[in-house]
């Protein structure tokens, strides 16, 4: 009986998983014209060229207007690139350039403001404020009574 319930939670991720990743492509909003892609090393952009010939070729194709240097990344290696014609994303998975990592359209995410959760209002809230590592400079443990 216990081999049967572990299948059952086993199977329900996996539905679960499958499911939301559907979600996220079916119903992902895109910023038109715009490409983001990873390099494998950071790379000098010299006005719309990358110095990846190859991969300059595909950008020429479609329509390259300007490419930028992503601020703010853990890594010097992620790019934004405008284009007048945009690939579908099942196009953009099936491309490979050397030095590229991936490329992928500039998808829209969206904070929701509200919280979904009909019980939130019951929730332990914990907020604390750090001043360096291992440091609390102040802590704030508000418990709503249900």
């Amino acid at each position: 009986m216990k081999d049967f319930w572990s299948l059952y939670k086993l199977r329900t991720i996996l539905f679960l998983f499958i499911f939301t990743n559907l979600c996220i492509y079916i119903s992902a909003d895109i910023t038109p014209g715009q490409l983001i892609f990873k390099t494998t090393v950071p790379i000098q952009i010299k006005g719309t060229k990358t110095g990846l010939s190859a991969f300059d070729n595909f950008l020429v194709q479609k329509g390259v207007t300007h490419i930028k240097s992503i601020k703010g990344m853990q890594q010097p290696t992620y790019y934004l690139a405008n284009v007048s014609e945009l690939p579908s994303a099942q196009d953009l998975e099936q491309l490979s350039f050397p030095g590229i990592q991936y490329v992928q359209p500039n998808y829209i995410r969206k904070l929701h403001l509200n919280p979904n959760d009909p019980l939130f209002n019951n929730s332990i809230i914990i907020s604390a404020v750090f001043l360096m590592p291992g440091t609390i400079l102040s802590a704030a443990i508000m418990l709503k009574s249900v």
